[in-house]
């Protein structure tokens, strides 16, 4: 049984070109996807994310895509492309044996579990590096604090120690 799903998939990042770019791609590479229709595609330019706290000028970008496919393949496609809002159009109801709701179940946790071990291995990376760093120079400093620079000895304290 094919299901009709609306989804919108955001992005955020900079440059404003770098993320067109991007959204751009991953839009052709879900459009390739084996079993998947697309029946219809709307990507949005890049704006400019207004937050006082961030140090940095970041865009966010979202695309708007209809697709048909079959309900494991769309539990696929909700995990590996994490959309932000999933509407199944059709059908209206959708009845699914034990079997077949085993194994989407057992799908998605397949792909939790690999995302799981990613996020560990990664905090794992972050803590030997921040190690390494206490150990080379010292407290971690935060990016927005520089540090205090120290005054230089003008030219005529220098002459008077001579």
């Amino acid at each position: 049984m094919d299901i009709e799903t609306s989804m919108v998939i955001e992005m955020i990042g900079r440059p404003k070109e770098y993320l067109q770019n991007t959204i751009n791609q991953l839009m052709a590479v879900l459009e390739s996807e084996e079993g998947i229709k697309l029946i219809k595609r709307t990507i949005h330019e890049p704006k400019k994310i207004i937050n006082k706290n961030m140090k940095i000028e970041m865009f966010s970008a979202f695309a708007e895509v209809e697709i048909k496919c079959s309900l494991e393949k769309l539990f696929y496609i909700v995990s590996k492309y994490m959309p932000s809002h999933i509407e199944i159009i059709n059908p209206e109801n959708i009845k699914l044996t034990n079997i077949e709701v085993s194994t989407l179940m057992t799908e998605f946790a397949r792909r939790l579990h690999k995302y799981d071990e990613i996020a560990k291995a990664m905090n794992s990376k972050i803590q030997i590096l921040e190690n390494q760093l206490r150990r080379f120079q010292g407290p971690i400093v935060p990016a927005n604090i520089l540090p205090i620079p120290k005054d230089k000895p003008d030219k005529k304290s220098r002459k008077k120690k001579r």
